[in-house]
């Protein structure tokens, strides 16, 4: 799952530092994901329920969301970078062990049993 996120730096009239959503791209669907990867933490997902939106699940607390078109504060969407860079390391893994139990049972071997 690659994750392309286009945003714009913004400070608002409280002076602020944050970001404009501008939009989120190359994302994998949720039914394309494995079962083990959407079960636990840390996970990102998208989402286009009600609103266009990255979903942040981290390790610990509450989850978050980044919505295209919203604007969040820099410390939130740094924050954000971080759960997404750790869930992507945990979605490479749980894909390579995958991987290699298939290599492992010869998945997509045919066999022919006569009895």
């Amino acid at each position: 799952m690659a994750i392309v996120i286009k945003t714009m730096k913004v400070v608002g009239k409280d002076g602020v530092p944050s970001r404009k959503i501008l939009g989120v791209e190359a994302l994998g669907r949720k039914d394309g994901l494995p079962k083990k990867y959407l079960c636990g933490a840390p996970r990102v997902l998208y989402s286009t329920f009600r609103r266009e939106r990255l979903v942040i699940v981290p390790e610990k607390g509450d989850a978050w969301s980044l919505p295209v078109g919203g604007v969040v504060d820099e410390e939130t969407f740094q924050k954000s970078l971080d759960v997404i860079r750790r869930a992507g390391d945990r979605l490479h893994k749980i894909n390579k062990e995958i991987e290699r139990k298939r290599e492992e049972f010869g998945h997509g071997k045919t066999e022919t049993f006569i009895i």
